[in-house]
């Protein structure tokens, strides 16, 4: 069956996300991309140079949707903490909803060494960081001193990303303690980063 142009690359980019999210930059070859897409080496080469290209485009996509994610929550209305809460939910719901993109996000955020030429991803990625900063350090917002917005930044996400890596197990795990809905892990955590664990007196 011959697909449209726009059909082959759409797919070319799907199968390519779904691959170097599972096996990583090194892991893939453009003659895997091309059998998994059900296309030719030459069509791949159609819609990009080279490998590298390709991964960056991917890339570029998926952390895309991060950067719109983030612009929205910026704007919207409320006080600090529900601004932190809503942040956090939609964080969880997005790593959840589009798996193979976070995956990949998350391979180069801690693989960052694998591919050889830093590109407008990386690029992309960084500003994110810096977003989710900007939302941790909004005008009127009275933190202590001590306590630095890239750390927390870099807390809430690793938080986030490390509930989302081990969602597996919550299916085997019985207790009702350790599965927590979205709207609850958001409000749990925006309540720990606020005030701690220990109680007030």
């Amino acid at each position: 069956m011959v697909c449209s142009t726009e059909t082959a690359q759409e797919r070319i980019v799907a199968v390519a996300q779904r691959l170097f999210a599972q096996h990583g930059f090194d892991g893939v070859s453009i003659n895997d991309i091309a059998a998994a897409a059900g296309v030719s080496k030459a069509n791949v080469f159609h819609h990009a140079a080279s490998k590298a290209e390709l991964y960056d485009r991917v890339l570029q996509e998926a952390c895309a949707v991060f950067t719109e994610g983030y612009e929205r929550l910026a704007a919207l209305p409320g006080d600090f903490r529900q601004r932190l809460v809503a942040l956090i939910e939609w964080h969880a719901r997005h790593l959840r909803e589009q798996p193979q993109a976070a995956r990949l996000v998350l391979r180069e955020l801690t693989a960052w060494s694998e591919k050889p030429v830093q590109g407008p991803a990386d690029r992309c990625i960084g500003a994110n960081l810096l977003r989710v900063q900007r939302l941790l350090e909004a005008d009127g917002i009275a933190t202590r001193p001590t306590i630095d917005a890239a750390f927390v930044t870099r807390v809430l996400l690793a938080v986030s990303w490390f509930r989302f890596q081990t969602q597996h197990l919550e299916a085997r795990v019985q207790s009702r303690r350790v599965r927590l809905r979205d709207r609850e892990f958001a409000e749990q955590l925006a309540d720990l980063l606020l005030h701690g664990m220990l109680r007030a007196d």
